[in-house]
């Protein structure tokens, strides 16, 4: 008698089977896709002056990074980023003092300078392809 053919060996060989059951479906199970979010970082800082003129210069130094929602997305934005450095300086150098030196001057600096970012995309591309704009490191001398 081979020992498979008793009834407790069958038993025991088929509870060792349901057991690795529930570890096989799990490997096979998709993981979730990652996010799609890409960051491109100017290569340099932002330095503007800024306010009125006066008898000293005040400056205005910025990391500027962008989320975007592609890979195009991050392409477009280094293809263009002349242009949307160049704007970005325009309005950073139309800023007052007073703004400067508010938590919400600055907040509203940021989301002036998503847009302006955003507007050279889709005058371009004609899509916007940045998600959002951040700025790691901001700091003003004045």
């Amino acid at each position: 008698m081979t020992t498979l053919h008793h009834p407790l060996s069958r038993l025991l060989l088929l509870l060792c089977c349901l057991l690795a059951l529930p570890q096989a479906w799990s490997a096979e199970e998709e993981k979730p896709a990652a996010p799609q979010a890409f960051y491109v970082e100017f290569d340099d800082p932002l330095v503007v002056n800024f306010g009125k003129p006066g008898p000293h210069l005040k400056y205005i130094k910025a990391t500027i990074s962008f989320r975007v929602s592609s890979d195009q997305g991050a392409f477009l934005v280094k293809y263009h980023a002349a242009q949307i450095r160049n704007d970005l300086v325009l309005l950073f150098s139309r800023q007052t003092d007073e703004d400067m030196k508010t938590v919400e001057g600055r907040e509203k600096l940021r989301q002036e300078a998503l847009k302006t970012a955003q507007d050279v995309l889709n005058n371009e591309e004609g899509e916007a392809y940045i998600t959002n704009l951040l700025m790691p490191s901001f700091i003003v001398q004045d």
